[in-house]
């Protein structure tokens, strides 16, 4: 009789757990994350009456006589399924999509959560917002081999924090990508093909036609004929019939001298017996000016780099033959240099000259301040020589060898009828020019428009040059270093070119700033070709551009030409579309993605990783043990934490902006309810009912 009240307080016993349990579901139904428990009861050891036979041939078998003590509970389990995900729209707040939890540390130990309530705290780490253990992730790092902040998701576990990358650092920019296409059919750079010079008195005018066509974009053929057809000897000095003056342009389209018969010397064009042994023309370039400023960069004795600044200044006492311009050296302040070393500086009297024959715009000599072919500079030596068609005066480093050229040009090849005003004038028609310009950014941010124009050279060669914008601090730095007198109030087209050719001046590479494109029949750019053309090696087909900027490191962006195309259009479309620096950007805003990457949104329009959410996962997460604040820790059945990226190797993914509710149903809890109460129930009517069978068995002594 024992036994049935004892059967019956263990069912009261292990309903009240139930109970418990439901209660608990119940009570955290709106705790986030929360996983909900079930009871798992078990009978508890029988009591054996009589023993189990076999049957045998006469009898059969009887099975074994057992009384149940009660019910224990032998498991409370909790279930781990997908709870329901509530939108919170709060970018820090994450809610796993499948398996595992989140990786939280109190200082002491590592817990987990499937509780993704996250907020940033006042020392910027993503905390948990319940109990403010730190989350554990990726944080982003910053890398010397790539310059910037990147995120290694094979090392170990750390904190997240917001405080480094709370600013973005500028980049440089490296690269410019251009795409689309210049117009095959535009128009090349060339002269005017054909002018006719009229002399004499009327009614007996003669007239002589001078013919130019183009061999190449730098060659061009100039021929003349007189009123009757006949060609116009070049050069009378020579037996035989010149009747052919070639045209040297510069790259940039600047006339560069008048050759006849392999002759630079001969620019005169001596009448043929049907014009007249006293019609003589001249041939010169005019104007035939230096440039005002030229800029170098040279590296002394101590291979310290010195910069040095040549301006010309025209001297008033040339003559109408001779134009003399004298030559001054200044430091990179603007400060004039002692150029005859006799301790003393003197604008008039540390200059050399260079004298040029305005006539054919060649140099006839120059001079330095010491009268020998140098000068000297705090133990740099700087030789002076004329280049071999005395169109330019060198400066060459006497230590390196290391030279720059003084270049001479004309846009204007000018033919003249001696002792008369008559002439005519062969002004230079540049191609047709398309620019397209992108702000670029140098190692500290500041933002600089480089410019790129393309120029039709002839079919299916384009030239393209860089330039920096007038207002650009590297060019008004530049322009500043230089007196009034010669740097004007702003500079000339001309001078211009002069500027940039010295900006994108490059020690190892010299002039920098400009090169060529070759396309091939199908409007396609010649790789090989282009390649040549600007002198530089697979993978490159352009030069790469190079300026330095005040107190940054040197800027060197590759150009990325090969989207350029050349089709027929009504329009130009080329244009630089994209590069890769950026300014400092302040951090305006940051998500989380699918696989838990933390990406930060900047002021200057960029994006950066700042950190990545790591998941563990378990063998057995039932196996958990559960700890307040909805953590959760390992225990022996639970299996170690397996690291894992968010979306691999059986991890869920997160979805951020949500959070995952409890998975307890209320209907399930209820009806468990309704169960645990009839069950307490029962097991009451089991004790009362043994009780009344005692009292009989009590009252049989009455």
């Amino acid at each position: 009789m024992m036994r049935s009240l004892f059967s019956g307080i263990s069912g009261l016993n292990n309903h009240q757990v139930k109970m418990d349990v439901i209660s608990d579901n119940i009570a955290n139904v709106n705790t986030h994350g929360f996983k909900k428990s079930r009871v798992i009861f078990s009978n508890i050891f029988n009591q054996t009456i009589g023993y189990a036979s076999a049957p045998s041939d006469i009898r059969g078998g009887v099975n074994a006589k057992q009384v149940g003590l009660g019910v224990q509970t032998a498991a409370i389990d909790r279930i781990f399924t997908q709870g329901a995900t509530e939108t919170t729209g709060v970018a820090s707040d994450c809610a796993i999509e499948g398996e595992g939890l989140f990786i939280t540390n109190d200082g002491n130990r590592t817990l987990y959560t499937r509780a993704g309530n996250f907020l940033i705290d006042a020392a910027g780490d993503l905390v948990h917002g319940g109990t403010g253990n730190k989350i554990m992730g990726w944080a982003a790092q910053w890398s010397d081999d790539d310059a910037k902040y990147t995120v290694n998701t094979g090392g170990v576990l750390s904190e997240i924090n917001f405080l480094n990358l709370e600013k973005l650092a500028a980049k440089a920019s490296t690269e410019l990508v251009f795409k689309s296409n210049l117009k095959a059919t535009a128009d090349a750079r060339n002269f005017p093909e054909q002018s006719t010079l009229t002399y004499g008195v009327a009614p007996n005018e003669e007239q002589v036609s001078f013919k130019i066509q183009k061999r190449n974009e730098n060659l061009y053929e100039l021929t003349a004929f007189d009123d009757q057809g006949n060609p116009v000897d070049m050069d009378t000095s020579t037996p035989q019939l010149d009747s052919r003056a070639l045209i040297h342009l510069y790259d940039d389209g600047r006339i560069k001298a008048v050759e006849v018969n392999g002759n630079y010397d001969i620019y005169s064009i001596s009448a043929n017996p049907i014009i007249g042994a006293l019609d003589n023309f001249t041939i010169n370039l005019s104007p035939s000016t230096p440039p005002t400023v030229n800029y170098w960069t040279f590296r002394d004795i101590n291979n310290v780099e010195r910069k040095m600044y040549v301006n010309y200044e025209k001297d008033p006492s040339s003559t109408t033959l001779v134009d003399v311009y004298r030559w001054k050296v200044y430091d990179e302040d603007g400060n004039l240099l002692d150029l005859n070393a006799d301790g003393v500086i003197d604008e008039n009297g540390d200059f050399g000259t260079m004298s040029i024959l305005n006539s054919i715009g060649k140099i006839a000599g120059f001079t330095s301040p010491t009268g020998l072919p140098s000068f000297t500079i705090d133990g740099l030596t700087i030789d002076l020589s004329l280049s071999a068609d005395l169109r330019q005066m060198v400066l060459t480093d006497n230590a390196t060898g290391e030279s720059r050229d003084i270049e001479l040009g004309s846009n204007s090849l000018n033919i003249r009828l001696a002792n008369s005003n008559r002439q005519v004038n062969f002004d230079f028609i540049p191609g047709t020019m398309h620019s397209t310009s992108l702000m670029v950014y140098d190692s500290q941010g500041t933002p600089h428009e480089l410019i790129t124009t393309f120029e039709k050279l002839d079919d299916n060669r384009w030239r393209y040059f860089t330039s920096l914008s007038m207002d650009d601090p590297i060019v008004l730095d530049y322009l500043a270093k230089f007196p009034d007198a010669i740097k004007g109030e702003f500079a000339t087209e001309a001078e211009k070119k002069e500027i940039m050719k010295n900006i994108f001046w490059d020690a190892d590479n010299g002039y920098v700033g400009e090169g060529t494109l070759v396309f091939n029949s199908l409007g396609r750019i010649d790789r090989d070709a282009t390649r040549a053309e600007n002198g530089v090696s697979y993978p490159d087909i352009v030069k790469t551009v190079s300026f330095q900027p005040q107190g940054a490191d040197m800027v060197r962006i590759k150009l990325d030409m090969e989207g350029i195309t050349q089709y027929d259009s009504q329009e130009f479309t080329t244009a630089a579309r994209s590069q890769d620096g950026y300014p400092m950007g302040m951090l305006q805003g940051y998500s989380i993605s699918l696989d838990g990457k933390i990406v930060g949104s900047y002021s200057n329009d960029r994006m950066q990783e700042i950190g990545q959410v790591a998941i563990a996962t378990f063998s057995n997460a039932m196996g958990l043990n559960r700890e307040p604040g909805s953590m959760w820790s390992t225990s022996g059945n639970s299996g170690e934490a397996v690291i894992r990226i968010p979306g691999t190797g059986g991890a869920g993914i997160i979805n951020s902006g949500k959070l995952e509710m409890s998975n307890v149903d209320l209907s399930q809890e209820f009806t468990d309810m309704i169960i645990a109460q009839r069950g307490f129930q029962a097991n009451s009517r089991s004790i009362t009912t043994a009780d009344q069978l005692l009292q009989e068995l009590v009252n049989l002594k009455r």
